[in-house]
């Protein structure tokens, strides 16, 4: 599970750390320093990717907005007032919570034969 909603939620701390991280694993790797400053950006957005449920490939902000689908959530928003921020939502899978009534086919048929009988 990503540790950040969005993007706005990694601070330059966190971030500067990870890169830290990053230099660190790549030096333990014997990769020549002169590309590590190609490596590090590519690595970086990875990062923000896999940890900000926002950036993700079924992320909210780039799905097509209900209401128009020729534009994205984050389009429409942008459209509305650019000072809106999520800062929390959830998804929910199709049926999720909904609770299904075991039938037995065999105790349905019978019964059905026993009422059309009487």
């Amino acid at each position: 599970m990503p540790d950040f909603v969005s993007r706005h939620q990694l601070t330059d701390e966190v971030l500067a750390k990870k890169e830290a991280e990053m230099r660190e694993e790549l030096k333990a790797q014997g990769k020549p320093e002169h590309i590590w400053d190609k490596i590090i950006p590519g690595q970086m957005e990875r990062y923000i990717k896999d940890n900000t449920q926002l950036d993700q490939a079924h992320a909210l902000l780039s799905q097509t907005f209900v209401m128009n689908d020729k534009q994205t959530v984050e389009q429409a928003i942008a459209e509305v007032d650019a000072s809106i921020k999520i800062v929390d939502y959830v998804r929910f899978e199709l049926g999720e919570g909904i609770e299904k009534k075991e039938e037995n086919f065999v105790e349905e048929v019978m019964a059905q034969a026993k009422g059309a009988g009487a």
